[in-house]
């Protein structure tokens, strides 16, 4: 992960923290969560199609781990 990306991921996870009501204990769900919605961004430079398709998968992995962890709504 590059540093840019790292800092995007850290700074999203810390206001879906926030929107939560500061509730400890959720750091990992609140990271995967930012994970997986940085990883829709498009990037800046269309990647060749192999690149594409392996960073569609890693994306489509990340949005299952997230939406597993997010609590039930009542």
């Amino acid at each position: 992960m590059t540093a840019d990306r790292e800092l995007a991921v850290r700074e999203r996870a810390y206001a879906l923290w926030r929107q939560e009501g500061c509730l400890e204990g959720r750091a990992l769900d609140h990271w995967f969560r930012a994970e997986a919605e940085i990883a829709f961004d498009p990037p800046a430079q269309a990647p060749d199609g192999e690149a594409v398709a392996a960073a569609s998968s890693v994306r489509k992995t990340a949005v299952r781990r997230a939406l597993s962890r997010q609590p039930a709504k009542n």
